[in-house]
């Protein structure tokens, strides 16, 4: 969203330029006999570094080169290449697209070690175009498959849109659905506030009940559905159904240490070949079941509730 804070990035022409610089480098390389190669910061959390100019985090100095020098990383600059063609083709007829389109697109390049194996490679390839080139995804025209966040509260804004500039109150200028906030919140420049705080829910069903009972005018309260897709759920953080479904009652937990300690082999020294002998595969079988009915009659520690074994 417009603010003085916010660094400046280039836009249009700026961005396809940034682009073909990036190409320009790569064949300099070649004509210089230099193996091709494309410095980026390196991605980790050490090198990550506040600016309080711009008031946002930023990679450090450390950087990381992905260069042609074996097959692997020649794969990758052939396949940055591709992606810096289809960028710029792209900007040159002033269309866009979805991340998900440039992965299926890249299906029919004449190339086929420059196709992506999977979505998550393109869309790491067009963030690391980010990086080297300081353009933003929105300049490149590439935006999400997933629809924006949405906001309902007492805010006004004025919005750039390919009709012109557009004012709109976050309340009274729109429906139950709310306010859609743009894959390029750049093009949002704040009015006027009046809300007392910001309230945000991840869930449809929530923000519509919450809507529909008018929390956002009887508390002056900004509502905004942040709109999560199941990809964005943290790594091993399982959903609550999941979690009841698969996590085990306390009885069980005791029940199956109780298998566990029986089921162990002994660790006693072995008999004499005579005890050996002297067991018969009767009194063997007699000793098992034995064991069986014990341990039938466990009992859990924790609830004091009888639990088979």
């Amino acid at each position: 969203m417009s603010d003085a804070n916010t660094p400046d990035t280039p836009k249009g022409d700026d961005a396809r330029d940034q682009l073909v610089e990036l190409a320009e480098q790569f064949y300099d390389q070649f004509e210089r006999g230099d193996v091709p190669k494309m410095t980026l910061p390196t991605r980790s959390k050490s090198n990550i570094e506040y600016d309080p100019d711009a008031d946002v985090w930023v990679y450090g100095d450390r950087t990381s080169t992905r260069s042609a020098n074996s097959v692997r990383g020649a794969r990758k600059l052939l396949k940055s290449v591709y992606t810096i063609d289809f960028l710029a083709q792209q900007l040159d007829e002033n269309r866009s697209s979805t991340l998900r389109e440039l992965y299926y697109l890249s299906e029919s390049w004449d190339e086929e070690e420059a196709q992506f194996n999977d979505q998550s490679e393109s869309d790491k390839l067009v963030e690391d175009l980010e990086i080297v080139s300081g353009v933003k995804r929105e300049d490149f025209h590439m935006r999400p498959e997933e629809s924006g966040a949405k906001v309902m509260g007492p805010l006004r804004i004025r919005e750039q849109t390919n009709r012109g500039d557009r004012e709109i109150h976050c309340q009274d200028d729109v429906g139950q659905g709310g306010y859609q906030i743009p894959n390029n919140p750049d093009t949002i420049e704040f009015l006027d506030c009046d809300a007392e705080f910001v309230m945000c829910v991840e869930t449809g069903g929530m923000r519509d009940r919450l809507v529909e009972n008018g929390f956002d005018d009887e508390y002056d309260c900004l509502v905004v559905h942040l709109a999560v897709s199941p990809r964005g759920r943290p790594a091993g953080s399982p959903s609550a159904s999941t979690t009841n479904s698969t996590s085990p009652s306390p009885c069980s937990l005791t029940a199956t240490r109780g298998r566990t300690a029986s089921s162990a082999p002994s660790r006693t020294a072995p008999s004499s070949p005579r005890t050996s002998r002297s067991t018969s595969p009767r009194r063997r079988r007699s000793s098992s079941a034995s064991a069986r009915r014990t341990s039938s009659t466990t009992t859990c520690r924790r609830t004091r509730c009888p639990t088979r074994t």
